[in-house]
């Protein structure tokens, strides 16, 4: 049975795990090291609602943003940060 979720925490979150490898592979070995450490933890608990902010509509290199939030590592505003699409892709 899963542990119930403390209030103020998003439903479960899930990975795309392409994205995820790609990114890891670009990381440093600390920044690594920290992303798998908050990703159990998002997984397990969700992303307290509190640190999810606003994404603009595109990133600087490109990429779609349009229905995401991000979470700045650590928060409230750490040099590091992960993307969630709160919307499934069509």
């Amino acid at each position: 049975m899963p542990s119930p979720r403390r209030p103020g925490h998003t439903p479960p979150v899930a990975f795309d795990e392409d994205a995820w490898f790609a990114d890891m592979r670009r990381a440093s070995a600390g920044a690594r090291k920290i992303a798998e450490q908050v990703r159990e933890g998002y997984e397990s608990s969700g992303v307290p609602v509190s640190e999810l902010r606003r994404c603009g509509v595109d990133a600087r290199d490109g990429t779609s943003l349009e229905h995401c939030v991000k979470v700045y590592i650590p928060a409230p505003i750490g040099p590091h940060g992960m993307v969630f699409r709160n919307r499934p892709r069509p």
